[in-house]
């Protein structure tokens, strides 16, 4: 800090002040000598680097110390302090520690950028264990000494940093020097933030590598390379999100791939996690939304579809809330059109369709509603593939079918796979046998949903190895054994080799289920047909592929070409049919009464009967020209 100045007078009898007269002869020595106070402004004051330390925990934790800095950012009211940090004379040297300190205080609600405070206090890490921000709390002295430029940022260039060193810029300002790519957008609403890779997209380990060290090393590489971007704000579902350069809409939707460019601000650790607190609105080069898929002359355009739990309460626009999908018939409207918009833009002679609502009554079921108003609405004549049984297993969802009738026509009846593994996780899988006019090519098609990968229930045999494929694997092995055994039998009865075989499996590309169908002879027709990864499905800012499709041996060539419509995967969730309000992670309470009606007014504002949004999942579309 600046030098202070002091006059100092020697005399032969006696020290006097500066400028007095002695009455005896004097020898007067005078100096401009720097004296260190030893309290207030100016006073003797610890390093931020020294209370920083080159670890994830201070070395001074615990213990109380001053400091004099820079302020940088004070969000006293959203963060509940202020951020601070050396000026450039007063820093060690070393690119290892923080210069940056976070300060708890209500007294700074006055403070701004550019003052230079003197702060005495605790020294503290808040946050979760192993993810805290350092930060002086309990404060005994907060003044105001000052005016001083801000520090300059510091830049953070790619190729990524190692995950450790994003702990030496903590608390500091910093400036993404190259764009970055949004990898999730889901909690743009709750919380004002999304998160940002360095190197563009990511993709899920297990969707490249064969479960086991590169898988591991891809997902370590994945995690250090993000970080969040945040509005500096705890609030829930703020009314406005203060750093994006235009609110979200149907315009700029920050769909998954959007890139933002000079990115500044503020480098934080809370929430779990690393995160810039955005201080300047980035240029975005929004991701446009697809358009629907072409339709070839002369193919079979088989899709598969996700229907993000679509239950129709007990058809009379009454039984709501239901086990799961929409809360209220309004919000089942909602859904069912978005569900067809889907399934038009998407114009699938054949659908394979997942979480349909097993409720078993043909006339006011989920599915009969669904295909009578998509007839009304499109005039393509869908049709349903009835299983052998009203009610498909136990489960609260089953898979289904439908198919236009002027295209293609069935071949036999359905026939349905129960007992182990399908008596419960795994959905019971349905096969039904297809014929292209009258005189044309036959197949087979069987619709699936393997167990989730979610953890909830597992027993030690279906416990997360920490090999990429998460909990359940084994469950979804014996699904994928005992389906590929039902399928030598020709369960329709057909006579005809050529099977395809499709749905949520809930296994990236290179995981066992997959694997094992391949070797026994299936091909992976959009591993096989892309240059590129194929993805349906978007979690923790990595993209993978738990949809196929698998085709036989003997159908492999008359496979024309695959597609994905990225219509869901991509997209912000709010656009769904349903609000987007859910408690934050770290609070157990669920927003209050006037949150909710600002939310109901957005999602209003929001809400497009269109097909962007309509599941959590991508359509697949298959393309076939069956050989007679």
């Amino acid at each position: 800090m600046a030098n202070l100045r002091l006059c100092l007078c020697l005399s032969a009898a006696l020290l006097v002040g500066c400028g007095e007269q002695a009455s005896a002869p004097t020898t007067e020595i005078t100096a401009t000598t720097p004296v260190v106070p030893t309290t207030g402004c100016g006073a003797r004051a610890t390093p931020i680097s020294q209370v920083q330390g080159e670890g994830a925990q201070s070395p001074l934790f615990g213990k109380s110390v001053s400091i004099e800095a820079v302020v940088t950012f004070a969000p006293v009211s959203e963060l509940g302090g202020i951020f601070v940090q050396e000026e450039r004379e007063d820093r060690d040297g070393e690119p290892s520690t923080s210069e940056g300190l976070f300060i708890t205080t209500d007294a700074a609600k006055t403070a701004k950028p550019g003052d230079v405070v003197r702060v005495s206090g605790m020294v503290n890490e808040l946050g979760d264990a192993g993810k805290t921000v350092t930060a002086l709390t309990d404060l005994s002295e907060f003044r105001v000494c000052g005016q001083a430029k801000l520090p300059t940022e510091a830049g953070i260039e790619r190729p990524p940093i190692v995950a450790a060193d994003w702990e030496r810029y903590e608390a500091m300002r910093v400036r993404l020097d190259l764009p970055v790519t949004v990898i999730r957008n889901d909690s743009l609403r709750h919380s004002g933030a999304v998160l940002v890779s360095l190197t563009g997209r990511q993709y899920a380990p297990t969707q490249l590598f064969t479960p086991g060290e590169e898988a591991r090393k891809l997902d370590q590489d994945n995690r250090r390379s993000r970080i969040w971007l945040d509005d500096a704000s705890v609030a829930h579902y703020p009314e406005k999100i203060s750093w994006l350069p235009s609110a979200v809409n149907h315009e700029t939707p920050y769909r998954l791939g959007t890139r933002l460019g000079e990115v500044g601000g503020i480098m934080d650790e809370r929430e779990g996690g690393y995160r810039i607190h955005v201080l300047q609105a980035p240029v975005a080069e929004q991701v446009p939304r697809p358009k629907s898929p072409a339709k070839f002359p002369g193919e079979l355009r088989v899709a598969s579809f996700n229907m993000l739990n679509w239950f129709n309460g007990d058809g009379k626009k009454g039984g709501f809330p239901t086990e799961r999908g929409a809360s209220d018939p309004a919000d089942a409207e909602r859904q069912r059109q978005k569900l067809i918009a889907a399934i038009i833009g998407a114009r699938p002679d054949i659908a394979g369709l997942m979480e349909v609502e097993n409720d078993g009554d043909e006339k006011l079921n989920a599915l009969s509603e669904l295909v009578n108003e998509l007839n009304r609405q499109s005039g393509l004549g869908y049709a349903i593939v009835n299983p052998p049984e009203p009610k498909v297993g136990g489960d609260l969802i089953r898979v289904a079918m439908i198919y236009r009738a002027r295209v293609v026509q069935t071949k036999g009846a359905a026939a349905v796979l129960t007992g182990p593994p399908f008596d419960n996780y795994n959905r019971v899988p349905m096969a039904q046998s297809f014929q292209q006019g009258k005189n044309g090519g036959v197949f087979t098609l069987v619709v699936n949903h393997f167990k989730s990968k979610s953890c909830s229930g597992a027993d030690e045999a279906n416990a997360d190895r920490g090999d990429g494929q998460a909990c359940f694997n084994a469950k979804r092995v014996e699904a994928a054994r005992a389906l590929l055994e039902w399928m030598k039998t020709d369960p329709t009865g057909s006579g005809d080799p050529d099977q395809l075989i499709i749905g949520d499996l809930n296994a990236y590309a290179k995981e066992d289920p997959v694997r094992l169908m391949t070797e026994a002879g299936f091909m992976d027709v959009f591993s096989s047909s892309r240059g590129e990864p194929h993805y349906s499905f978007a979690y923790d800012g990595m993209l993978g592929g738990l949809d196929h499709a698998l085709a036989s041996d003997t159908l492999k060539l008359q496979v024309q070409g695959v597609d994905v419509w990225h219509i869901n995967a991509d997209e912000f969730p709010g656009f769904a049919y349903h609000s987007d309000i859910t408690p934050r992670a770290a609070d157990a309470e669920a927003p209050d009464a006037a949150t909710r009606k600002r939310e109901a007014a957005t999602r209003a504002l929001l809400y497009r009967k269109h097909a962007y949004r309509s599941s959590d999942h991508d359509p697949l579309i298959v393309y076939l020209t069956l050989e007679k």
